[in-house]
């Protein structure tokens, strides 16, 4: 029998352990990975968080979203702002959604969908369920890099 995480417990869980992550990547700032262990890490990481889950015989979405800088192609390709990003990842050849599903190709029984789209759009699109009472909304974010994003709510 397997059971269905609680969005509270599960949620906490991952948020804590996703801290812990960012403050260890945090702390390794001054080191340069090339753009393959990068991609190693990342899909290592995703790795340690699935096997927790499948121990406690937790269902998780068979879904990986990625927020990543610059100009996401639709085939999941970085067609330009990804200049901060380790090694050359502004490359038609580079498909990280692709080698995330190669090495992750299942999460339980059902094949992993891989999604990554614009890292402030996803920020935005985040907000949206608590943008009921707005008409427009904008997601700005500073970092290496400068990235916006506007939304709308349709008429209903």
């Amino acid at each position: 029998m397997t059971k269905t995480a609680k969005p509270q417990s599960a949620n906490c869980s991952l948020r804590f352990r996703m801290d812990a992550i960012t403050a260890l990547i945090m702390r390794h700032g001054d080191e340069k990975p090339s753009r393959q262990e990068a991609v190693d890490s990342l899909i290592g990481m995703f790795k340690r968080l699935i096997k927790p889950a499948k121990k406690e015989k937790l269902e998780l979405a068979p879904f990986i979203g990625i927020g990543c800088p610059g100009r996401i192609d639709v085939d999941g390709s970085i067609e330009a702002g990804g200049q901060n990003l380790p090694g050359n990842w502004e490359s038609n050849s580079f498909n990280l959604p692709a080698l995330i599903h190669e090495a992750i190709p299942e999460i339980g029984e059902h094949e992993t969908t891989i999604l990554m789209h614009n890292d402030v759009v996803v920020q935005g699109l985040s907000e949206a369920p608590f943008m009921d009472d707005v008409d427009v909304w904008a997601a700005f974010i500073i970092g290496t890099g400068l990235g916006n994003a506007l939304y709308s709510n349709r008429e209903r």
